[in-house]
């Protein structure tokens, strides 16, 4: 399957500026990250060619899950 990827810019989706591969588990990451600021599903998001360049913030989000698990 192809990596969903997303910009973030203000807590905003923005359209992608440069690819970056990710990993399968920071993929899962940035979608759950998409549905919580967006309250969208990640069908009509991926239709939409996401870029995440920012690879940090999604590794922070992921050390918050731990500590306080989504959803």
């Amino acid at each position: 399957s192809s990596y969903l990827l997303m910009t973030f810019v203000h807590g905003k989706i923005t359209k992608p500026r440069r690819t970056l591969a990710l990993g399968a588990e920071v993929e899962k990451l940035a979608v759950r990250y998409l549905e919580t600021i967006s309250n969208k599903t990640v069908n009509r998001l991926s239709s939409e060619r996401i870029l995440i360049t920012n690879v940090k913030y999604c590794l922070k989000y992921k050390k918050r899950l731990r500590r306080k698990p989504y959803g």
